[in-house]
């Protein structure tokens, strides 16, 4: 007992000493609006619902698939954009979403991307270009030539108009070019 006495006399003294008068906050740290930053504005602009049409390429030779998709774009407080796309092609069905942000600590574009036809969390790190029209996303994850090893890939959205926008997908070669394997146009329809 003396023991446990000893341990909480430094506490309970130190909470009989504290006023029961409210203290006052010390003053916070000078940050922005994080919802009010550029970059946040930018990406409001994906803000709707989106009809979109999309090809990917089924691979060297392949013939191009092309699908539809519905998609809500909407806002998390005012930093994040999500996106909830429902994608149909030859009468299969899936769902995805993406995730988009401004990280003012890391000086990027953070997000990630799910779908109900993988098992993959992407997780993305990116940049805009200087003229403020395209945000270039780049994940790493499963190779699509050989799922055992990884590759580096990147999604690139573009707002072409104030009702049209592009994702374009792509994936690095050994060689170190980009080969695009899925370009997807969207419409805004409300």
């Amino acid at each position: 007992m003396k023991l446990l006495l000893t341990l909480l006399l430094p506490l309970l003294t130190a909470c009989a000493s504290t006023s029961s008068e409210p203290q006052a906050d010390p003053a916070p740290e000078a940050t922005p609006e994080w919802n009010q930053l550029p970059q946040h504005e930018w990406l409001h602009q994906f803000l709707g619902e989106w009809e979109n049409t999309s090809e990917t390429l089924a691979g060297p030779g392949g013939e191009p698939v092309e699908w539809s998709s519905t998609e809500t774009i909407r806002s998390v407080g005012g930093l994040w954009i999500v996106s909830d796309c429902l994608v149909e092609t030859g009468g299969q069905h899936f769902a995805a979403m993406m995730t988009v942000g401004y990280d003012l600590r890391k000086g990027a574009f953070v997000g990630s991307w799910v779908d109900s036809a993988q098992m993959t969390l992407w997780s993305y790190v990116g940049q805009l270009d200087e003229e403020r029209r395209v945000l270039t996303l780049e994940a790493e994850g499963p190779s699509m030539v050989n799922p055992s090893r990884t590759a580096q890939y990147r999604d690139q959205l573009e707002l072409v108009g104030p009702d049209t926008k592009r994702m374009t997908s792509s994936v690095l070669e050994p060689d170190g070019s980009w080969s695009v394997f899925m370009t997807a146009e969207g419409r805004r329809v409300k």
